[in-house]
């Protein structure tokens, strides 16, 4: 029945609608009385039509309604009402809290049955007054600086000044404390070290320096951006290796680079890594090759590593094959395969020898770029270690990591020298584990 009559009154809404939705025509011309009374008789029949139809419907659920639901949605619950504290309820409220020292709302909800906690607390904050504040005299400034500078805690200052919370006292101590305009070169600390957090104002605190590997103050190598004058230098350097090795001239640079009379004027702390950097921004190209390793370039890396580690290639002691023989006996094709085969019988007695990563911890890189050329250090090592297909090691120690904590402070940043104190990491592993344990570091802080 009632889906019978729910059809029923949406085909009658949908019949009338239809004639609303005709377009209507203006200029065509229409009787007055037929134009104004029909709108009028169409809405009334179909307000009357939906009214009778909603009726029905609503008595036919509710008569399929189970009875308890019926109940609830005709009853709703009564809303709460506002009531105004009266007085009697005002005078048990100033005599409760008078008698009693910081009564809780708890032990006086009993007392007031009608009336819910947040009111309770709300009419208890009226009550209670406010506490005084006095303002920090001269002396107790001068006093709370004095504590500051000597390196106490804010809870032990306390003790210096009754009646004062810590809320206030680090209020004050965040007016008075002393104000440091730094440098570029802390600002960049700032940024990239550890145990660095209010950008130039001393932490009194140690326990937020633990995590760290190195504080700032401890960095000894310092960074200094490059002035006009050492870029005149840097490309004077530059035209001299090109006239005297044009061929070779990033390995002549490197040679002059090293060799403290030809740099005069560079700061000391320019290395050979940094000099090539500035050059590739300055003159737009890079200048530290890139492309695939030739075989001159492996024999000066080989030689190189060899005569640092202490040894002796077979192919220096044997000579080169003598072709003359098949030069002289041979057709062209017949000699052109066989200088191919002594070539290759040359270079098989110029393997590398068996070389194991702890022995390539003690190379000296920087050395190895000199006599390389235009390779940085990272890829002449790594040119050995693909070669071999060495493993970098296991992960690091407690040991490790206290030798690489003394090695920044005693050196800074300088990878290449903090991995002759570790001992057991190269520079690159030096590296990577200072930044992880910034990145940890920051990770934790957020």
């Amino acid at each position: 029945m009632l889906a019978a009559s729910c059809s029923r009154c949406l085909r009658d809404v949908r019949s009338r609608l239809s004639f609303v939705r005709r377009p209507f025509n203006l200029k065509a011309p229409l009787a007055p009385s037929r134009a104004l009374s029909q709108p009028r008789r169409f809405h009334a029949g179909l307000i009357r039509s939906f009214t009778r139809n909603r009726s029905l419907t609503s008595k036919s659920m509710a008569s399929t309604m189970p009875q308890h639901e019926a109940i609830e949605e005709t009853e709703s619950p009564p809303k709460e009402t506002r009531v105004p504290w009266s007085k009697n309820e005002l005078d048990r409220l100033q005599h409760l809290y008078s008698g009693g020292k910081n009564p809780t709302i708890q032990s006086i909800t009993s007392f007031f049955p009608g009336r819910s906690r947040k009111a309770l607390a709300i009419q208890l904050s009226k009550l209670r007054a406010p506490i005084p504040r006095k303002k920090w005299s001269p002396d107790e400034k001068a006093r709370l600086v004095e504590l500051y500078n000597a390196g106490e805690t804010t809870i032990e200052m306390l003790n210096h000044f009754p009646g004062r919370t810590q809320e206030s006292v680090i209020s004050q101590l965040s007016r008075l404390r002393p104000r440091s305009y730094f440098s570029d070169r802390k600002r960049m600390v700032s940024h990239y070290v550890l145990g660095k957090e209010n950008h130039g104002v001393n932490d009194h605190s140690s326990t937020k320096n633990q995590g760290a590997i190195v504080t700032s103050e401890e960095l000894k190598k310092p960074r200094t951006f490059w002035t006009e004058e050492e870029d005149g230098i840097l490309k004077r350097l530059v035209q001299r290796a090109k006239e005297r090795n044009p061929d070779r001239w990033s390995h002549e640079l490197s040679l002059m680079l090293s060799d403290p009379m030809e740099r005069q004027g560079l700061a000391m702390v320019r290395t050979h890594k940094a000099c090539m950097a500035r050059l590739e921004l300055l003159e737009k190209k890079p200048f530290v090759s890139k492309s695939p390793w030739t075989a001159y370039e492996d024999s000066l890396l080989r030689n190189s590593v060899c005569s640092q580690l202490g040894i002796q290639l077979d192919s220096h002691s044997k000579p080169h094959p003598d072709t003359t023989q098949t030069v002289q006996t041979d057709s062209g094709s017949s000699m052109r395969r066989g200088s191919k085969a002594s070539l290759n019988k040359y270079q098989e007695m110029e393997r590398w020898p068996e070389i194991s990563w702890e022995q390539l911890k003690a190379v000296d890189w920087r050395r190895v770029v000199l006599d390389v050329g235009a390779r940085s250090a990272a890829g002449c090592r790594d040119r050995i270690a693909s070669h071999f297909k060495l493993k970098k090691g296991e992960h690091w120690t407690k040991e490790e990591v206290e030798k690489l904590k003394d090695g920044l402070r005693q050196y800074g940043r300088d990878y290449a020298k903090v991995a002759t104190v570790v001992g057991t990491k190269t520079s690159a592993q030096c590296a990577s584990k200072y930044r992880y344990q910034v990145y940890k570091a920051n990770k934790e802080k957020k």
